[in-house]
């Protein structure tokens, strides 16, 4: 039997897992062929990187990868393995997927108290796990394990509170705790040992958390009375220092926490059952205090989640099921580090390598391929076509399009087009091919059909392009219109910055950290000078550190392909609101930076001429604002979820669905749900069961 055609609309995160799981050996015989289309030259979607001048790293935005994004990091360890860098390309900087990527465990928030801002970092410990690990090597995580996490964790936030010298405030504090509570003490000792027992016989997760949700009385639960008599013996002393009052808020969190997970029987009724209630108001239900909802650890989940309505960060919304969900897994199930920070850019090891490892597989990659439209059959329910859009004609048409090149031995994706490649001018460099209001003429058309040219379909295409794509099952389909309406999809801005002085020097010795919840143009900064060896600087111009910036960015209206004033709109405001920061702001991390009058040092950033005075230089910098419909930011709203597609469920026969919009079982924007969602879609092309070779606890 012959096996089937796949096409794959979207290179991304999710179309790249979808062709790797495809063509993964074991099942080889059941595909014929695999076709990736992709828009413009380059790979990667949101993830997409490329080298600038002085090869310098150039990002869509921040990313740093979590230690619990197991499945992502399987497929990049299995990548690195096939690729064999070590001997087929031995000079290469980045050979391994541990040369690819290391621990990054210093992170960070911003606390605002009194109109004054504060720093607070955190180091967390490592463990002796990997993340990624084959599928029959994967650990179980035991309640052993669990609290031995759990006391490393209180450990490492204790460190970060910085009591200083002078400790006694505290001491008092814990002795007034030990003075009050004593019989709760005893009855948490009681809890603990009993559990502990249980260990012994038992290492099941649930198990171990079944007291909390089932025999124990929820309104007189005896770590929730000690948890609460520390919060309240802490709470009158909390504006007196930053440490006592950041230990807190912690206590008076994870008291509203417990307190609801108990109250709402979470353990049995599962995180989903409150995804429809706002995080702030669940936690506020619970007894959370004015303070901790507008603290450093409330505002920092938000901020990460870029969960500004409309970019406005002052309509936040987050799921509180998803909040729980995120935060269990980000702190109890990280593998070796909490972060973990690529060491180049992402399309250098991320993207590069998948598409060379496909390429090697046998995969067709056809770029310059713009999808203008998915049609329907006379019944309205199946695919039956596709129109696209050849945005150029190239000059070796059976060799295809390459779009690598090699830095310094890394296969790396330029900033530009190869014009050696394509049957095109000087011109073309002047459109971006990548962007929805590309107005370049098309070299031609291209019109695939099921049963002529695929046999699957699989639409990994990010959410905010349906409406322009898929306006033939929009009108079919109150699923899919439900979908486009309640899945929102937010800019984002970023700028990176290239200084001729260290970290030190400017002032911050944070040297690694990722920090966010700051000031809203800009809220999360990130220490990124260990790229500097992988870029090449002159030495009469020589960067000495890296810093990148970014947050959510408000969109000005719906878009409109007749007028591509909107991106340079956009653009001029993510490089006014750059300016801006740097001005006002940025002094708070780099004293340094300032000059005697409190300004900016413009003649600091590396690249810039001698005749870009003041913050002309900025222009010399890297600078971007993601405002098109495939590059947005997918959000997580409460009750959402409900609106979200399977990848197995699209409705239409021979279509199937990848991306970070999906309902993958982590339905929130990030790398892990686009692989997730990208297995679940080749599972679904395969006839397997969605869950097929995923792990890590996610809601399938």
């Amino acid at each position: 039997m012959t096996g089937r055609r796949v096409a794959i609309l979207g290179g991304g995160m999710a179309g790249l897992t979808t062709a790797w799981r495809l063509t993964d050996p074991e099942i080889i015989d059941e595909i014929e062929q695999v076709t990736v289309y992709q828009r413009g030259f380059r790979l990667g979607g949101k993830a997409a990187s490329s080298r600038g001048v002085h090869g310098r790293i150039e990002e869509h935005g921040l990313h740093v990868w979590l230690g619990y994004y197991d499945n992502a990091f399987r497929l990049m360890r299995e990548c690195y393995e096939e690729l064999d860098r070590e001997h087929r390309r031995p000079g290469a900087p980045i050979r391994t997927w541990r040369e690819a990527f290391e621990p990054a465990p210093l992170v960070g928030l911003e606390d605002l108290h009194d109109g004054g801002w504060s720093t607070w970092t955190a180091q967390f410990s490592p463990n002796g796990h990997l993340p990624g690990e084959p599928l029959d090597a994967v650990p179980s995580v035991t309640a052993v394990e669990l609290v031995h996490r759990s006391v490393v964790l209180v450990v490492d936030f204790y460190r970060s509170l910085d009591w200083g010298d002078d400790r006694s405030g505290l001491q008092r504090a814990v002795r007034m705790v030990a003075a009050s509570s004593l019989g709760a003490a005893l009855e948490v000792a009681t809890v603990i040992e009993g559990e502990l027992r249980r260990v012994l016989t038992s290492s099941s997760l649930p198990s171990f958390f079944s007291p909390i949700g089932g025999a124990l009385d929820p309104v007189r639960h005896p770590v929730l009375e000690l948890v609460e008599r520390i919060r309240l013996t802490l709470m009158p002393r909390v504006a007196q220092d930053d440490p006592t009052r950041r230990l807190w808020h912690l206590l008076d969190l994870v008291t509203a926490q417990v307190r609801g997970m108990i109250r709402d029987d979470l353990v049995r009724q599962g995180f989903g059952s409150i995804d429809h209630l706002e995080y702030r108001d669940w936690i506020r239900s619970h007894g959370a205090a004015p303070e901790t909802l507008d603290g450093a650890l409330v505002r920092g989940l938000y901020n990460l989640a870029f969960s500004h309505r409309g970019g406005d960060p002052r309509r936040t919304a987050f799921p509180a099921g998803l909040g729980l969900f995120l935060s269990t897994k980000t702190f109890f199930d990280y593998k070796g580090s909490i972060f973990w920070k690529m060491q180049a850019g992402m399309g250098d090891v991320v993207i590069a390598p998948l598409y060379e490892a496909l390429l090697a597989r046998g995969v067709q990659f056809e770029f310059f391929h713009r999808v203008d439209g998915l049609h329907l059959d006379d019944a309205d329910q199946a695919i039956s076509a596709v129109t696209m859009g050849r945005q150029v004609a190239l000059k070796d048409q059976a060799r295809g399009y390459r779009p690598l090149i090699d830095f310094d031995g890394l296969p790396c994706f330029p900033d530009r087009i190869d014009l050696d490649q394509v049957d095109a001018g000087d011109e073309v460099l002047d459109h971006d091919l990548e962007s929805f209001w590309c107005d370049w003429p098309d070299a031609g058309s291209v019109r695939i059909e099921h049963g002529r040219d695929f046999d699957d379909l699989v639409l990994a295409i990010p959410v905010g392009m349906i409406p322009h794509i898929a306006g033939e099952m929009l009108t079919s389909s109150q699923r899919w219109r439900s979908m486009t309406q309640r899945i929102e999809t937010v800019g984002t801005q970023a700028f990176q910055l290239w200084l001729r002085e260290d970290e030190s020097a400017l002032g911050w010795h944070e040297h690694g950290a990722t920090v966010t919840s700051f000031v809203d143009s800009y809220d999360t900064y990130s220490s990124m000078s260990h790229l500097l060896p992988v870029e090449s600087w002159p030495e009469e111009d020589r960067a000495r550190s890296i810093a990148y910036f970014c947050s959510s960015m408000a969109l000005e209206g719906p878009d409109d392909r007749n007028d591509p004033g909107q991106v340079s709109r956009a653009r001029q405001r993510a490089r006014q609101e750059a300016i801006e920061y740097l001005e006002r702001d940025v002094g708070h991390y780099w004293p340094g930076a300032l000059d005697a009058d409190g300004r900016f040092r413009w003649d600091l950033l590396a690249g810039s001429s001698a005749a870009a005075e003041g913050e002309a230089a900025i222009d010399s910098q890297f600078i971007t604002a993601n405002i098109d419909p495939s590059d947005r930011y997918v959000q997580a709203l409460p009750g959402s979820d409900s609106a979200r597609l399977r990848p197995d469920d699209s409705g239409f026969e021979h279509l199937h669905l990848a991306g970070d919009w999906t309902d993958c079982g982590l339905n929130a924007g990030c790398i892990e749900a686009a692989v997730l969602s990208g297995i679940q879609a080749a599972n679904s092309v395969l006839g397997l069961h969605r869950s097929d070779r995923i792990t890590g606890g996610y809601l399938l």
